[in-house]
């Protein structure tokens, strides 16, 4: 269910969900800002949709990853796909704040 996992890691208030959720709204913001870089076909949108596909690609090996192992090594979270492609908005933000 969209923004379970992020309500709840924000009404527990714990060091660890909090720094979870950071690390996820981060960990595509480099994308958001190198892919307007490397080309200039990489407008906002195409920017979000690779961000939003390379989240999900990484989401869908987690699952490929428990199955594997025969056990849930982690779970798909759709919260993780938006907090990631946020993150990669912010990076493109911040490109387009330097180079444009």
């Amino acid at each position: 269910m969209p923004l379970a996992t992020i309500s709840q890691q924000l009404a527990d208030a714990q060091e660890s969900g909090i720094r979870q959720l950071i690390g996820n709204l981060f960990l595509l913001a480099p994308l958001g800002f190198l892919l307007p870089v490397v080309g200039a076909r990489f407008h906002r949108l195409a920017t979000l949709l690779g961000a939003f596909a390379v989240s999900l690609g990484i989401e869908l090996t987690q699952i490929g990853i428990s199955v594997a192992v025969g056990f849930p090594y982690r779970a798909f979270d759709v919260d993780d796909l938006l907090l990631n492609t946020i993150g990669a908005a912010i990076g493109w933000a911040g490109w387009r704040i330097m180079f444009a």
